[in-house]
């Protein structure tokens, strides 16, 4: 049969799709057609919809490829003590806190950032020194956006782990809720 006919057998013998409770396919020859109703207040409203644009969707524009490239880079190729930060960071370890790393955000790719408690972790090494003024500049653009901003240094994360540690906990704040240590059974409670 054709796909256009869009028919099942039922009992032996070719029934159509509505007959049979499901709706036909669409084919992409007819997906954008407007169908009439009759009502001519309805069908011209109908007609003038048009696909939502940029402005109305509520979705996030795509990253610029070069930004998101970049991203992916970083993200393999890390330094030592990001990676050690990493392994205190990951899969909620650290107080609950969900950590992204090499995120873009705006025109920039920060390297730690936890969207709950809108912080910012950023390990700084030999790429930053000389660049105070960038440095400030992108601490400028993050705090505007509301996101609080936490700078460790290289040498911080290789002799005191711990105690970065507990300067990200303490500059998170409360952080999201921890578990009840007796949560009500699946399907009890509202």
């Amino acid at each position: 049969m054709a796909p256009a006919q869009a028919r099942r057998i039922h009992s032996g013998a070719a029934v159509p799709e509505r007959v049979c409770g499901r709706r036909p396919l669409r084919s992409a020859r007819n997906s954008s057609r407007v169908r009439a109703t009759g009502n001519p207040v309805y069908d011209s409203a109908k007609s003038a919809v048009e696909a939502p644009t940029i402005a109305t969707d509520k979705r996030r524009p795509p990253l610029p490829t070069d930004l998101k490239e970049r991203s992916r880079d970083l993200r393999r190729n890390t330094t030592v003590p990001e990676q050690k930060l990493w392994a205190i960071l990951r899969s909620r370890q650290l107080a609950g806190l969900k950590f992204r790393r090499q995120v873009v955000i705006g025109p920039f790719i920060v390297d730690f950032y936890c969207e709950a408690a809108k912080l910012v972790v950023e390990v700084d090494g030999e790429s930053h020194v000389g660049r105070c003024e960038a440095d400030e500049h992108r601490a400028a653009y993050l705090t505007q956006r509301g996101l609080r901003v936490l700078r460790v240094s290289n040498d911080d994360v290789l002799r005191d782990i711990d105690a970065v540690a507990a300067a990200v906990v303490q500059a998170a704040g409360d952080g999201p809720d921890p578990p009840h240590p007796n949560p009500l059974p699946k399907g009890e409670g509202t």
